[in-house]
């Protein structure tokens, strides 16, 4: 009985990961080039995801940007912060609207970034960027 138990028990642990990972991969929509663009400071790879016009909010400044003005704000961030690495906290998806939480760690410091964008694939675009200092 106890056996049987346990076996009832790891089935729905087997069951509900089956279904959890294939959760994960539909909520998994950002393409993996805009998390590499951030791991390597990477500013035209990740300016080639932004909508025409961007959201950017970064210390010290917020406004609407074209696609080239945010690529060039970030080119000079990148440059006085070297990233070291970055690491997703959380994804979330509805839709064809997502987002990630991540944490990029640079030459100067922590920093939490938000990114929100609509699409799949390589028609993702990233409509609002936030970079914030991280005192976590």
């Amino acid at each position: 009985m106890k056996r049987l138990r346990q076996f009832f028990l790891i089935l729905i642990f087997v069951g509900s990961t089956i279904d959890l990972s294939s959760h994960l991969a539909t909520v998994n929509s950002i393409p993996q080039a805009i998390i590499l663009a951030f791991k390597n400071g990477n500013a035209e790879q990740l300016a080639s995801f932004f909508n025409p016009h961007i959201e950017l909010v970064m210390i010290g400044q917020s406004d609407v940007y074209s696609k080239s003005q945010a690529q060039i704000i970030l080119k000079k961030f990148f440059r006085q912060n070297v990233p070291e690495n970055f690491e997703v906290l959380q994804r979330g998806q509805k839709e064809k609207v997502s987002f990630v939480i991540g944490r990029l760690i640079t030459s100067n410091g922590k920093f939490k970034v938000y990114i929100l964008g609509k699409g799949t694939g390589n028609q993702y675009k990233i409509h609002q960027l936030r970079i914030e200092k991280d005192y976590g």
